[in-house]
């Protein structure tokens, strides 16, 4: 496995766009936000606003369409927590990967832009705990053994990030479709997402960290009568979630992500808006951009 990772961040270049970003911002993107209390993700535009919140919760949410910037969002945090904790003392991050589709490559190139060489790197791969649950039972069942997976390392754990939130939102409908049929209620599906709910929300507060979920949306329905409760827009146009009621109390704060290609100094890279869920449309509350070596946080603007 080291073998493996030494050969991946051999493959890192160590150009990245990280000049062009602090021009761009007047600062150096690679340095964590300072003064955090409680809990903190390392990414500025998130922790700008959990430092308004009462920390009774422990789930932030990541909305936003496909490409919108939340893998690399968790990404960044996962480098923030496995090279330099808010108290210094670096700790380890739990990834679940719902969708299938973390790439360690990604992941590499993000730690090497904030670490001080290969090997700090290397070492805080090896702080990024990956698991990879097929369903969504399966996603049930790893969260609810989360604290005894931890317990039995005996390891510091800071973070939690879930990539994929409802991924399987289709073939949950799916396998669900008959017992709705037979009895004229979504309860087989409903009950699902509630036990999904509890288990995260539980998972956090046992292992007393921050927990952020990037949830896919949907497109919302043009009928006003097939319309959701809870709607978001990004780029003109408005999508639902396929979460349950409950998830909404459940999240301290909700923010969605907006992306765009941008050329800053000659480099190509892509601005990442973050909005927290409601706020008006064209008022941006932190920004953050993506370029070879992942997302580079910037001061919320």
């Amino acid at each position: 496995m080291s073998g493996e990772l030494g050969r991946l961040l051999k493959q890192v270049h160590s150009e990245s766009g990280r000049e062009a970003i602090a021009a761009a911002t007047g600062q150096d993107a690679g340095l964590a936000a300072a003064g955090r209390g409680g809990m903190w993700t390392g990414v500025e535009a998130i922790d700008a606003a959990l430092r308004q919140t009462d920390g009774t919760q422990t789930v932030v949410e990541l909305a936003g369409a496909a490409g919108s910037g939340k893998t690399q969002t968790l990404y960044r945090i996962c480098a923030a927590h496995a090279l330099a904790g808010a108290d210094g003392e670096r700790g380890h991050v739990l990834f679940v990967d719902v969708d299938g589709r973390m790439d360690v490559r990604q992941l590499a190139q993000t730690m090497r832009a904030t670490a001080r060489d290969d090997a700090e790197a290397a070492e805080a791969l090896r702080r990024v705990h990956v698991f990879a649950p097929a369903t969504t039972g399966a996603l049930i069942a790893t969260l609810a053994k989360l604290g005894a997976y931890v317990g039995a390392r005996q390891v510091r754990v800071t973070a939690v990030v879930v990539d994929g939130l409802g991924s399987n939102h289709w073939i949950d409908q799916r396998e669900a479709a008959h017992v709705r049929l037979r009895i004229r209620r979504a309860t087989a599906w409903f009950r699902q997402q509630q036990q999904l709910v509890d288990t995260l929300v539980a998972a956090g507060r046992a292992l007393r960290c921050v927990v952020v979920a990037a949830n896919t949306l949907l497109l919302a329905p043009s009928h006003s009568a097939d319309r959701p409760e809870r709607l978001f827009a990004a780029a003109g146009r408005e999508y639902r979630d396929h979460m349950i009621p409950r998830w909404r109390d459940a999240v301290l704060c909700s923010f969605t992500l907006e992306s765009e290609p941008c050329s800053v100094h000659s480099q190509q890279l892509t601005r990442v808006w973050f909005r927290p869920f409601g706020a008006p449309q064209d008022r941006h509350h932190g920004v953050a951009f993506i370029g070879r070596q992942g997302l580079q946080d910037t001061t919320a603007t």
